[in-house]
Parts: structure tokens; sequence; C-alpha cells
């Protein structure tokens, strides 16, 4: 007959005990997780956040266009140009990580706006695009 009061030998593995083991492995992955979420705030940090006026930058475009009287035709193509334009210099802006809103959608905040230096991008984007054709 066993005695009930004898105790087991604690499970072991590679010469250690299984809970010690446990604890370490507990102990590797929240530091690995911590490490990597503090590389990825630090990124995050850096990312920039701009605004782009985008009903001013389209109603100076409209504008501009119905004061010329051009034909159907050629309207829109004007106009399909220069919305691919504008989704270009806005695809530009943010291939570095930078986040654009939308102006007119921003409630409160302090984020830069940067619709001038967006038209002079459509504005590069459509010259270079009217000397290709031209070609």
């Amino acid at each position: 007959m066993e005695n009930i009061s004898s105790t087991k030998e604690p499970r072991r593995f590679a010469g250690m005990r299984v809970s010690t083991l446990l604890i370490a492995l507990a102990l590797a992955i929240a530091l690995g997780f911590a490490a990597w979420a503090g590389r990825t705030l630090v990124v995050l940090s850096h990312k920039r956040i701009v605004t782009v006026r985008l009903s001013a930058l389209m109603g100076a475009f409209v504008e501009a266009e119905a004061r010329k009287g051009t034909d159907p035709d050629t309207a829109h193509r004007d106009v399909t140009a220069y919305l691919a334009a504008v989704s270009h210099a806005v695809d530009q802006l943010g291939k570095d990580g930078t986040t654009v809103l939308v102006a007119e959608a921003v409630v409160a905040g302090s984020a830069q706006d940067v619709t001038e230096a967006l038209r002079a991008k459509v504005a590069a984007n459509l010259a270079r695009e009217e000397q290709r054709h031209d070609k």
C-alpha cells in the first residue's frame, strides 16, 4: 500500500521544473510584446496629419472651367484630368505615411493645412500630362 503523505517529484523538462519554464516563457512573451508596442508607438508618434480644403480646391477649378466656356467633351476631359491629378497628388502626400484629412470634415484640432502645396502639385501634374499629350 502506498503512503498517502508522500509527495510527488515535480515534473521536469531539461532539468527544470515545468512551472518555471512556463513562467520564463510568459515573461519572454510579455517582454517581446512590450518591445513591439514601444516601437510601434514611436513610429506612430512621427506620423504627420494634414488637412486639405478640397471644396476650395474643387470650387476654384469649377469656376475656372465655367469661365472657359468650352464644349462638353473638352470640359469632361479637363475634369477627368484634374481629378486624376488631385488623386495622384494626394497619393504622393500619403506615401511617406502622412494622413490626409479633408479640412471640411475636421471638427477641431490644429493639423497643418497643405491645400496650397497640393494645388501646386496638381498644377505640376497637369502640366506634365499636357506635355506628354502634346508630344
